[in-house]
């Protein structure tokens, strides 16, 4: 496939924050990732979409908050490690860093000076507590130009999704990670132990043997 972002100097030209390199190496692995198509079509459009913005003049780009839901082993945490990258890259979020917490932890994480925030471990209940679910719209309120990047299993997702009031305000950007395929998941041992070091023809010879 084409490669559908621009290239990383026409990005500096029009985008002065912009961290070149750092747009470079993103690309370089988000086009090696497997069963990823949902994350690479979702970053070609955050970065079209910040570069419109930036291109009409609108100021400092307030990016969408992000929802990522899938199975145990689809690449949530990579994807939303991918997104705050590319955010941090394109110059639309401030902090060198991405503050990590949960739903109970987010009033204590978040800081002003990292504005890209990933929440793990949502509840897989049929509602959130109350106290929970205030504390949460209060903090995106209260944070409107931070990103924050929501993962988890798909029915804890749509339990938040749906008991947030502000997501009904402020629609996230939803990502819903498939199911990585035999074949799929053949790849990625085989890029892993390569790196690792080791030769595929000697590991076929140890499973025989096994």
């Amino acid at each position: 496939n084409p490669n559908p972002n621009p290239n990383p100097n026409q990005v500096a030209r029009c985008c002065p924050e912009a961290r070149v390199r750092e747009l470079a190496e993103l690309d370089e692995r988000l086009a090696r990732l497997v069963g990823m198509d949902v994350l690479r079509d979702y970053c070609a459009d955050l970065r079209r979409d910040c570069l419109a913005r930036i291109a009409l003049g609108e100021g400092e780009v307030c990016p969408r908050n992000v929802l990522i839901s899938g199975a145990m082993g689809t690449g949530k945490k990579l994807a939303a490690e991918m997104i705050c990258a590319l955010l941090r890259a394109l110059g639309a979020a401030k902090g060198c860093t991405t503050t990590c917490t949960t739903l109970d932890q987010m009033v204590l994480d978040v800081r002003r000076d990292v504005t890209t925030v990933v929440v793990d471990g949502l509840p897989q209940t049929e509602s959130l507590a109350e106290g929970i679910k205030s504390k949460v719209d209060a903090v995106l309120t209260n944070y409107p130009r931070h990103c924050f990047v929501f993962l988890g299993a798909t029915h804890g997702v749509e339990v938040l999704h749906g008991a947030v009031p502000h997501f009904r305000k402020a629609e996230p950007a939803w990502l819903r990670l498939p199911n990585l395929t035999p074949a799929q998941l053949a790849s990625i041992a085989a890029s892993q132990l390569g790196a690792a070091g080791y030769a595929l023809p000697v590991l076929a010879t140890l499973g025989a043997v096994g």
